[in-house]
């Protein structure tokens, strides 16, 4: 068959092809006016070194150069990241932010928070909860948590002394985009639609 054939089959059958691009256009826009709305936090945790802890032009003067805050950002982001994976800590931070706690596995788990690792000597810490009251009470509950953390392992030795900068949490609603959706529902309907063009045209009786 050429080009040509099949063009005709689908300008015969465009009722079929058009019947399911707009199906999957409505289901998509439908699964989309569904989702409810939920609320994003975002806060900032900046670890700078005490003055007191650092002579000017002493032999501990480099140890906090750029390098060294890159360095200082990137461990503390991983150990963050790791401590707010773990579904007791998470549980904790819940039940000191007075939200209610409820995921349906703990493969979850690993989603509630994401820590991100900015330019220089500061993580970004992310969160999601159904209202904004929430999602700020989380993020603050969350880096209290590693401040914590990082304080204790300052006193153990393990980590430099510094002191710790942290940002108010931001809050925005998530939303879903019906725009988006509706172009996938009709890409996706135009694949399963024309589908279905040259499945009704192969099972059609062949003549005589």
């Amino acid at each position: 068959m050429e080009l040509r054939d099949y063009l005709l089959i689908i300008s015969r059958r465009r009722g079929l092809l058009l019947s399911v691009i707009i199906l999957f256009m409505l289901a998509f826009t439908g699964f989309g006016l569904t989702q409810k709305v939920t609320f994003d936090a975002a806060t900032s945790l900046t670890f700078v070194k005490k003055a007191e802890t650092l002579p000017l032009g002493g032999p501990e003067s480099y140890r906090f150069d750029n390098f060294y805050a890159l360095e200082t950002s990137r461990r503390l982001s991983e150990l963050a990241e790791g401590w707010l994976a773990d579904p007791t800590v998470i549980v904790t931070v819940y039940q000191e932010a007075g939200v209610d706690y409820a995921l349906p596995s703990l493969a979850q788990a690993y989603r509630v928070f994401r820590v991100k690792q900015l330019p220089g000597s500061t993580i970004q810490l992310l969160t999601n909860a159904d209202t904004a009251a929430e999602a700020s009470r989380l993020a603050q509950a969350a880096t209290g948590l590693v401040v914590e953390r990082v304080n204790q392992l300052v006193k153990q030795g393990t980590l430099d002394q510094a002191e710790i900068l942290r940002s108010e949490p931001i809050t925005a609603p998530r939303t879903t985009n019906l725009g988006v959706l509706v172009v996938v529902g009709l890409l996706v309907g135009t694949i399963f639609g024309l589908v279905a063009v040259f499945f009704a045209e192969y099972l059609k009786p062949s003549r005589p």
